[in-house]
């Protein structure tokens, strides 16, 4: 008679039958699995939510593999929202980029954004790439680029102004406001409100 393989199982309890228990196995070899559902890289939040941007099946197991797999998910995913007025063709027409960031960063709430370590924003003329450090405190960093445009300003706007100003002055406005957030994340984690004053900056410049 064949001899069965062991089997990975996601209780806790006692068992005599050789049995390899999930939490039995090291935090990293657990982290490893949560990583391949689905395999972690990038997430563009204007995306069909089919394809990656719903929280991963594993997390629906149990409320410790909840935790624990959505800390990987938030953690090692690099999320984009696109503010140029690209998305999914799955979203209903009437939604707009802000309307879907709003709806996507409301749901995970606070105890999922606390875990993101990177969120990246398109607008028409610059892209704002923010990475948050796991430590605590966590350190804020900014990669900014400027968009190279072709497009021509309006009459009576006045000659000091440029797109190229207007980028810095972006630029600018979002770097005191993570100096400012990081003064702020000494003494509680990132939240909801945070992530989106930073979407209402980049939208706004």
């Amino acid at each position: 008679m064949a001899t069965s393989s062991p089997i990975i199982r996601e209780d806790t309890s006692a068992s005599s039958s050789g049995a390899v228990r999930f939490f039995d196995l090291p935090r990293e070899i657990r982290d490893f699995i949560y990583a391949q559902f689905p395999y972690l890289a990038s997430i563009h939040i204007n995306q069909d939510p089919t394809k990656g941007l719903l929280q991963p099946n594993i997390s629906k197991v149990c409320r410790r593999m909840r935790n624990e797999s959505l800390d990987i998910f938030y953690s090692r995913n690099k999320f984009f929202l696109d503010l140029r007025g690209w998305k999914g063709a799955s979203y209903p027409r009437k939604w707009t980029p802000l309307d879907i960031f709003e709806r996507w960063i409301t749901a995970i709430g606070d105890t999922n954004a606390k875990s993101i370590r990177s969120v990246s924003f398109f607008s028409h003329n610059f892209s704002a790439n923010i990475k948050v450090s796991p430590e605590k405190p966590p350190t804020l960093s900014l990669r900014f680029r400027t968009n190279p445009t072709n497009a021509e300003l309006a009459e009576g706007v006045p000659v000091t102004y440029s797109f190229d100003i207007a980028a810095r002055r972006a630029e600018t406005s979002l770097r005191f406001l993570l100096e400012d957030l990081q003064q702020q994340l000494r003494d509680r984690s990132l939240n909801v409100g945070d992530i989106k004053m930073l979407c209402s900056a980049v939208n706004g410049g």
